[in-house]
């Protein structure tokens, strides 16, 4: 009698462990290949009359989705998950046309603003949705995958200037770059300043957007256009000093 009533006690302490590990691994299994390896799990348990462990299979997917739903709906899970990646990397034309559909409009947009015309940010967006298409299988969901999809076209976007000989560098060494002074910057909303940017030439256009839009430091910055940080920092500088001679006064006051 002990011993019955210890194995029920075992069992019903370890009841929450064994269905917290069945949800992880269901989890698992989600975001990689989850609808072959339910498929798989499935046949088998109904092949083998095995009814208990197909309504612990079914109840941890009810459970798992209803989880991935409410992370969803908090911010917390993106729709552009791990198992629309997998699949689109693996060749699954639907999965991908989700993730485009997704992005598309974001990095059009991001493409306009290192481009001087439709043309060629047209030609700069096309050369990126290929590039994102053919390294899909790199994401290693270190981060958003916005995120890593926005460098991606980053660097194809300075690919293509470089290829037209846009100049990055001209560093004057009688610059002062001991601080950055963003005030031109800070007293324009950020449409005002997309909207003047297009229209500035490729290498203060370009600096423009890699530090004050997307954030990226000078250090970044050196690294993708192949120039030292001193380059970045002069050339953002003079970036800022054309905008002050082309803007009417009282929009930088």
């Amino acid at each position: 009698m002990g011993g019955k009533n210890s194995s029920i006690y075992l069992n019903e302490e370890n009841i929450f462990s064994f269905y917290f590990v069945l949800f992880n691994f269901t989890l698992t299994l989600h975001k990689l290949l989850f609808p072959k390896l339910f498929i798989e799990y499935l046949s088998f348990y109904l092949l083998n009359f095995d009814y208990t462990n197909l309504l612990n299979l079914l109840v941890i997917v009810v459970v798992t989705n209803t989880y991935l739903q409410i992370m969803n709906a908090n911010g917390n899970y993106s729709e552009i998950n791990s198992v629309l990646i997998n699949r689109a990397a693996e060749g699954d034309d639907a999965a991908f046309k989700h993730i485009y559909d997704q992005i598309s409009g974001k990095m059009y947009s991001l493409c306009l603003r290192y481009a001087s015309n439709t043309e060629d940010a047209n030609d700069f967006f096309q050369d990126g949705c290929i590039k994102l298409y053919r390294n899909l299988g790199a994401f290693r969901n270190d981060g958003s995958f916005e995120g890593w999809a926005r460098r991606v076209f980053v660097t194809t976007c300075l690919d293509a200037l470089k290829k037209r000989k846009t100049q990055f560098g001209d560093l004057d060494e009688t610059i002062n770059l001991k601080a950055d002074d963003n005030s031109v910057f800070d007293k324009l909303s950020l449409d005002h300043l997309m909207g003047i940017i297009k229209d500035l030439p490729a290498g203060y256009r370009t600096i423009i957007n890699l530090y004050v839009i997307e954030d990226f430091s000078h250090k970044e910055i050196s690294d993708m256009l192949g120039i030292s940080e001193n380059g970045s920092k002069s050339k953002l500088h003079k970036a800022r000093t054309y905008l002050k001679n082309i803007l009417p006064k009282a929009e930088i006051e």
